[in-house]
């Protein structure tokens, strides 16, 4: 056995220390312990290993709320305590925006936790497979073998109160096959409901937010906390009413949430798109029944979208709010912003490694970063979402 000393937690949550002046990554520690470790694999620049035994325990160490915490993928950060992973995850986001982006410290907002770090999910999306019997579950570190799942720490107490009884559910149990997905899904309106395979075309969910009602196709993409949601929702609102625009573009729009968001702040002209057709339908459900009548949605990509109005615009008070999928912005998409330069861009990720490449591009063509900052949507995992504004300085 090796021992080491973990020097830092790198995005994606596992720890650092180093051997002989080389890297080598340890998940499931804390800055500052003393751990025993095993390799398991060497690379020309670093190495990864497992932790074998806690020499030393950091003050911030907690006993995990999972007993599959060593097992599953999903959360990285249960053995730490709360208030550190927030502290954590705001470094982890500091450290890609000052490399990437040249972020100066007056630029960070405070980080946003959640409410509480447990029992926030309102969606599961699980996996059946066969090992002695039917399980589901998640699938495990060699995204092969699937692990069975009783209950998930992180989801509404009414997901778990389902799942439990699925499981227990003999005629449910034998309807399914290996290579099923089973979906458990949570609003405060209709409670907890499931299905088998994909979502059923045409029925829709309303989810209670802050700054009103929402309906969601049951296979359109909506936040899984809610909480920390609303805390995002009323952010972007606050940061439009600041800027002031004439216009606001939404081209990643979904169900119209920061479409209506901009509405609500008092701009005039608000267009949101989005490749998803129900969800554009829903979209102008919520605009109306949310008093944002005014708002346009179209059914079209983020490009086509950004390339007809930002040709269109006659006014350089115009703010683009993007919210991307996790692989961030296509080349296309930002390249387009880059050279139709609107006044300012609103950028709401999911994952700060795609967000530092995507805002690097930008401040290099002559936008500026004016405010960041952390929100904790994802507790005890690797993720998180955050908020940055930036606007046009010219070159």
């Amino acid at each position: 056995m090796i021992e080491v000393v973990i020097e830092d937690l790198v995005y994606g949550g596992k720890g650092l220390a180093r051997m002989e002046g080389k890297v080598v990554f340890v998940p499931r520690t804390i800055p500052g312990e003393r751990v025993s470790i095993r390799l398991l694999t060497e690379h020309k620049r670093y190495s990864e290993a497992e932790l074998v035994e806690v020499l030393c325990a950091a003050p911030q160490r907690i006993e995990p709320a999972c007993a599959l915490f060593a097992a599953c993928p999903g959360c990285c950060y249960q053995h730490v305590d709360y208030p550190e992973e927030v502290r954590i995850k705001a470094r982890q986001l500091a450290d890609f925006m000052e490399h990437r982006v040249g972020a100066a410290p007056e630029v960070w907002l405070s980080p946003v936790p959640a409410p509480g770090p447990l029992e926030y999910r309102n969606k599961l999306t699980l996996h059946a497979g066969r090992a002695k019997g039917m399980v589901l579950g998640y699938y495990g570190f060699d995204n092969t073998r699937i692990l069975d799942v009783a209950r998930c720490p992180l989801a509404v107490p009414a997901l778990n109160r389902m799942l439990a009884t699925l499981r227990s559910d003999h005629e449910f149990i034998g309807r399914l096959s290996g290579g099923d997905t089973v979906t458990l899904r949570h609003t405060v309106s209709a409670g907890a409901v499931s299905w088998i395979g994909s979502a059923e075309t045409g029925k829709t969910f309303t989810e209670r937010t802050a700054i009103g009602e929402f309906d969601v196709p049951m296979g359109s993409f909506f936040q899984i906390n809610i909480a920390v949601a609303d805390l995002i929702f009323r952010q972007v609102g606050e940061i439009l009413g600041e800027l002031e625009p004439d216009k606001v573009i939404d081209p990643y729009c979904g169900v119209g949430v920061f479409a209506i968001v901009a509405a609500q702040a008092g701009i005039r002209q608000v267009f949101g798109s989005d490749r998803d057709g129900l969800a554009i339908e829903a979209a102008r459900r919520n605009a109306s029944r949310l008093n944002a009548g005014s708002v346009r949605f179209a059914e079209r990509t983020a490009f086509e979208s950004l390339r007809e109005l930002l040709d269109a615009q006659h006014s350089d008070r115009v703010a683009v709010v993007l919210d991307p999928p996790r692989t961030g912005l296509e080349p296309r998409v930002a390249d387009i912003i880059c050279g139709r330069r609107p006044s300012n861009v609103v950028y709401v990720s999911c994952a700060a490694d795609t967000l530092a490449r995507d805002l690097a591009k930008f401040t290099q063509s002559g936008y500026r970063l004016t405010k960041a900052g952390m929100f904790d949507m994802f507790p005890r995992t690797a993720h998180f979402e955050s908020v940055s504004v930036l606007e046009w300085s010219g070159r």
